[in-house]
């Protein structure tokens, strides 16, 4: 499976909320091969992602033209200024469609080393994350060719995502020097959408 993160500055939230109630619009704009998307708020940053997950590579890249056209059709000032497009091979999709607040966990390791970070974060993070009350899943992205990883984890409040991130304070301490080095850049974001084919 394989993950498409579109990240968009700019655009209000009252909009992208009319949108997200609007389950024929959402049905009818996105890509037929589409399986998941998500999308999330970060208000600090004023940025939003537009997360599709697509059951192959040839899926995700046909519907990057529909979604050209998307971008053709609606004025920046709805969609907001289109500000990246990034590609992930999925590698774990544990999502709940009552999360209501998620957490970016981006980090850069050295390519040989993404196996041995994977296995870090689904032995040592994960299940203790799982352990707190609200926990909504997980998405564990992988770009192989930079390094680049992503854990978006979900959960039903901002109480019960404080409560993670107090479950795995100890990272740095429990870590390998060379993950230990690579501390993730954090983002707290706001759940306004998640649709399933």
């Amino acid at each position: 499976m394989y993950a498409r993160i579109a990240a968009f500055e700019g655009c209000g939230l009252e909009r992208l909320g009319a949108f997200a109630g609007d389950d024929d619009a959402r049905r009818e704009s996105l890509p037929r091969d589409v399986v998941l998307s998500l999308v999330l708020a970060d208000e600090e940053r004023n940025r939003r992602l537009f997360i599709t997950l697509f059951e192959s590579h040839d899926d995700m890249q046909r519907a990057a033209l529909a979604f050209d056209g998307m971008a053709d059709d609606v004025p920046e000032d709805e969609r907001g200024r289109r500000t990246s497009v990034e590609h992930f091979e999925v590698l774990l999709a544990d999502t709940s469609d009552d999360a209501r607040v998620a957490r970016d966990h981006t980090l850069e390791v050295p390519t040989d080393q993404i196996d041995d970070a994977l296995r870090y974060a689904g032995n040592e993070l994960l299940p203790k994350m799982r352990e707190v009350p609200g926990w909504q899943g997980v998405l564990a992205l992988a770009d192989r060719e930079s390094g680049r990883l992503r854990f978006i984890t979900l959960w039903r409040s901002a109480d019960s995502l404080a409560a993670g991130d107090a479950r795995v304070a100890d990272f740095p301490e429990t870590a390998s020097p060379e993950l230990a080095a690579a501390m993730p850049d954090l983002a707290t974001l706001t759940v306004l959408l998640t649709r399933r084919r």
